[in-house]
């Protein structure tokens, strides 16, 4: 379910949607800017019209098929991440853990939207990819040198710290297998589980709808709004940096309440997972009565994956909570590939 939680698909979506031809001219003549620069992002997109020919269909289909090579490939990384936090993270603590760390993710898309509109507008949009793909195997590097499966396999962990993951887990009664050992799979039970398929469902949708950002807010931002390549970047990203703050939020706000005795795990998951699902649909109801005030729509889209952080409190972490020891296996992702492909407008 979390492949769209990697903002890759946004990443492709800001550098496809420049070099196509096609777009015609913004519903919105007014986008923010004065006189002169309009003018100035008139001439750069201008300058800027690529060679490919694609029309809205085969641009659905183009990020469809990303979205198709990023699950056989890099998607791999949410289930092996889930298999991995249940062997380091005591169960309280792992809201907080995803919303700080997994949804930096949210943070690397923000700022790849602004770095791609600048490396775009200065060295055109094949620049975009070589840039980003370098950094992603510089990171690489880094997570190959200090990653390992559990604590008993780190080589600097302190013994205070190892003795408390233990003791957290195993006292939690939600503890893994054990270094070397297997459990055998229940899939008969996974499949019969109404949990496991309220969990599935819920992030479908929210896959569904996270998907519908990525891939179509750098085209609504640009081809209604009127916003140049590089103010694309910038305000195209932002609703992202507003998601990896609103994941801190309710994944604290949800661990305090937790921990504390105020609420239990479960009201946590389900009030958490109805601010997640529901606020980002009310705000795009409301998106669509805003016009061409700009200002209205930042603010809308900023609040509605604000609220939509509220998933690293809720299904993501749902997984380690009925199934430790399957968290893994339990992670998958479907409608986030065909998000582009449904929402495209048939031409």
């Amino acid at each position: 379910m979390r492949a769209d939680e990697t903002g890759a698909g946004g990443n492709v979506s800001a550098r496809i949607r420049q070099p196509v031809h096609g777009a015609g001219e913004p519903v919105c003549n007014y986008s923010g800017h004065d006189d002169g620069d309009k003018e100035a992002a008139g001439k750069e997109d201008v300058d800027q019209e690529g060679e490919l020919e694609w029309g809205e269909v085969v641009q659905g289909f183009v990020l469809g098929s990303f979205n198709y090579g990023y699950a056989t490939t890099q998607g791999v990384s949410w289930p092996a991440m889930h298999a991995l936090i249940v062997q380091w993270i005591p169960p309280l603590e792992r809201p907080r853990f995803i919303g700080i760390v997994y949804f930096v993710t949210a943070m690397s898309a923000w700022l790849t939207f602004m770095l791609c509109g600048f490396i775009i507008s200065a060295w055109g949009w094949p620049a975009a990819f070589y840039v980003t793909g370098l950094l992603s195997i510089m990171w690489c590097f880094l997570w190959f040198t200090f990653m390992y499966n559990s604590p008993e396999e780190h080589p600097r962990i302190s013994k205070a710290e190892l003795e408390y993951i233990e003791t957290a887990v195993q006292a939690s009664g939600l503890s893994c297998s054990s270094a070397g050992q297997q459990k055998r799979v229940p899939w008969k039970q996974i499949f019969y589980s109404l949990p496991v398929w309220a969990i599935f469902l819920n992030g479908m949708g929210n896959s569904w709808g996270i998907g519908i950002y990525y891939s179509q807010l750098p085209t609504y931002m640009k081809n209604i709004l009127g916003f140049s390549i590089k103010s694309n970047g910038m305000v195209s990203g932002l609703p992202f940096l507003t998601r990896y703050l609103g994941a801190i939020t309710w994944s604290t706000l949800g661990d305090a309440l937790t921990s504390r005795g105020y609420i239990s795990v479960l009201t946590c998951r389900r009030v958490t997972s109805m601010i997640a699902m529901w606020g980002p649909a009310v705000m795009m109801v409301c998106l669509a009565y805003t016009g061409c005030q700009w200002q209205t729509v930042v603010i809308i889209m900023c609040a509605a994956l604000f609220c939509n952080g509220a998933v690293s409190s809720s299904i993501i972490v749902n997984h380690t909570d009925i199934a430790p020891n399957f968290a893994g296996k339990l992670t998958t992702d479907l409608l986030v590939i065909i998000a582009p492909l449904m929402n495209m407008k048939n031409t």
